[in-house]
C-alpha cells in the first residue's frame, strides 16, 4: 500500500496514507483485484435492516391530513398495549416534529444557522436516540475528542526539560528546549461516549448550516475530518481491547455529516493489520413539505 501512496503521488493528508480504504472511492478500487476487492468490502458488516413493524409505523403519503390521522391511529396502537417503551416515545417525537414541518413547509426554504437544524430536526432524530441510554450519552456543541488528543499526545513524556549539571539540576524555559505543549483534541459538534467510560468514544457529529454539493469545500472538509476522528477511536478502542482480533471485528466507529437538511453516515471498520475500511451510506436530505392542496383540503 505504501508503494501504491508513493506511486500515485497521493497527497500527504490522503486517507489512503492512514491505511484508511475508502470503499466510495473508485480510484482506491482499482489498486485491488476483484478477489481482494470483495474481500476488504466484506470486512466491514451491513447495517441491520428495519423490521417490518418498524416500516409499518412510518407513514408514507404526501398528505397532511393522511399523515396526521396514520400518526394519531398509531399512537393509539401503541397506548393500546399498555405503555410507551423508549423506542415508542423516540418515534413519536420524530412524528410529531415532521407534523409541525409538514404544517409550516416554509421553515424549511428559509435561510438558518446550523444551530436551527441541531434544534428543530436532528435532535429529535439523533439525540433522541440516545436519550436515556444506559450504554451511550451524545455530548453535543463543540465537544473535544479524547481519541484524537491521545495521537497527537503520543510522544510527549515530561512537562518540563532538565539540564543536569555538576551541581543541580535546573529546569529551563528557552523556546528551543521548551517541552511540547499538551494538545486538544478536534473539536466536534457532537461525540458519542461510553456511559461507564467517558474516555472511550464511538462516533460523532459535523453539522454545517447549508449544503451546497458533495463537492463542496465544507463538506469535503467536514467528512475528511469527521474520518480521520472516527481512526482515532478506532486506534483508541484497539488499545481498549488489546489488540483482540475476535472483538475488533465487532466494532465500528459511526459518523454523521450534517448540512441543512442533508445527512449522511460514515462507517469504520478494522480490517486486518493497520488497515481500516471507511464505508459511506448514501446521503439523505428533506424534501422540505408535502402537497399543498393535501394540507388545505383537511
Amino acid at each position: 500500500m505504501a508503494t501504491a501512496c508513493n506511486k500515485h503521488h497521493y497527497p500527504p493528508r490522503a486517507l489512503i496514507r492512514s491505511f484508511i480504504l475508502d470503499l466510495s472511492d473508485p480510484h482506491i478500487r482499482s489498486l485491488f483485484t476483484p478477489k481482494d476487492w470483495t474481500e476488504i468490502t466484506a470486512s466491514i458488516s451491513p447495517l441491520p435492516a428495519p423490521t417490518t413493524s418498524f416500516l409499518r409505523s412510518l407513514p408514507i403519503t404526501s398528505s397532511l391530513p393522511v399523515f396526521e390521522r396514520a400518526v394519531l391511529d398509531l399512537r393509539i396502537e401503541r397506548a393500546a398495549n399498555g405503555s410507551f417503551s423508549d423506542r415508542d416515545l423516540w418515534l413519536f417525537s420524530v412524528l410529531d416534529r415532521m407534523t409541525l414541518l409538514f404544517r409550516h413547509p416554509e421553515a424549511l426554504h428559509q435561510q438558518h444557522l446550523e444551530l436551527w437544524y441541531d434544534m428543530h430536526i436532528w435532535s429529535r432524530v439523533i439525540d433522541d436516540a440516545f436519550f436515556g441510554s444506559p450504554t451511550f450519552f451524545l455530548e453535543r456543541r463543540e465537544g473535544i475528542c479524547v481519541s484524537t488528543s491521545e495521537r497527537r499526545n503520543r510522544y510527549r513524556s515530561t512537562t518540563t526539560t532538565a539540564t543536569t549539571s555538576s551541581r543541580r539540576t535546573t529546569t529551563t524555559t528557552s523556546s528551543s528546549t521548551r517541552p511540547p505543549r499538551h494538545r486538544l483534541g478536534t473539536h466536534l459538534d457532537g461525540i458519542l461516549r461510553l456511559t461507564h467510560s467517558p474516555r472511550t468514544e464511538l462516533g460523532a457529529i459535523e453539522t454545517a448550516r447549508a449544503f451546497t454539493g458533495e463537492n463542496s469545500t465544507k463538506w469535503l472538509s467536514d467528512s475528511t475530518k469527521l474520518t480521520r476522528t472516527l481512526h482515532d477511536m478506532l486506534v483508541h478502542l484497539n488499545r481498549e481491547t488489546r489488540g483482540d482480533a475476535k472483538v475488533l471485528r465487532k466494532l465500528q466507529t459511526v459518523g454523521i455529516v450534517n448540512a441543512g437538511r442533508a445527512m449522511q453516515v460514515k462507517r469504520l471498520a478494522w480490517a486486518a493489520g493497520t488497515v481500516c475500511v471507511l464505508k459511506t451510506e448514501e446521503r439523505g436530505e428533506g424534501s422540505g413539505g408535502g402537497d399543498r392542496e393535501g394540507r388545505e383540503g383537511g
